[in-house]
């Protein structure tokens, strides 16, 4: 029996440069087929602000009531 428990996240990460290593290499990762399961991954987006991060948090916390 395994003891693993799965979990969802949101991370929300700043850089100023779009071409940043940093931010490449982590958006692979995260973006990586391997990183999920049962295509768990249902949502990823640049977003240029924190208001367009609330923005997008507050739809999806009602797209379910639609």
């Amino acid at each position: 029996m395994s003891n693993k428990q799965q979990v969802n996240c949101i991370f929300a990460v700043h850089f100023d440069d779009i071409d940043d290593p940093r931010y490449k290499a982590i958006t692979k990762i995260v973006m990586g087929g391997e990183m999920w399961t049962e295509r768990n991954l249902v949502y990823a987006a640049h977003l240029d602000s924190r208001d367009e991060l609330c923005a997008q948090i507050e739809k999806l916390e009602y797209k379910d009531d639609e």
